[in-house]
């Protein structure tokens, strides 16, 4: 029974006894006094974004995430959450998932079938899960993917 926590990537292992899961409380980007519970066991968990890495120049707020495509951070203000099998994809996803614009992010997690998503976007407060997300106060974990 584990919770790793690697900067803030999450891996938790086998659900805790007398427990359905390890609760984990996500902050709403939109508002900071504001978090949401979820369960999790047996996958890993990433988030990235701007939230509380970013420059701002000109009125301009930048994300620390570079966009490769033009070699400056990103200005749509992303904040995702990936859940997937492994820290490494869910890290890699959660970083390339804040580049993309919402509609292609949404497009490709649901071509993922071993990966769940939120995206929530702070500039017209947008907030999309997909479908196998875990509900916000479940009582039952992710399942484990074989």
């Amino acid at each position: 029974h584990t919770l790793v926590d690697a900067g803030g990537d999450l891996r938790a292992g086998a659900r805790p006894p007398q427990a359905s899961g390890w609760q984990l409380a996500l902050g709403d980007a939109a508002d900071a006094a504001s978090t949401t519970t979820y369960v999790l066991a047996d996958r890993a968990i990433a988030s990235s974004g701007d939230r509380y890495q970013y420059l701002e120049r000109g009125g301009i707020r930048y994300s620390h995430i570079l966009d490769p495509r033009t070699g400056v951070g990103v200005t749509h203000h992303h904040q995702v959450t990936v859940v997937a099998p492994s820290g490494t994809l869910a890290d890699a996803a959660a970083s390339a998932l804040s580049v993309l614009p919402l509609a292609d992010a949404r497009a490709w997690v649901l071509r993922q079938p071993d990966l769940e998503a939120r995206i929530e976007h702070r500039s017209d407060g947008v907030l999309w899960t997909s479908p196998g997300f875990p509900l916000a106060d479940s009582s039952e974990p992710i399942p484990s993917q074989p």
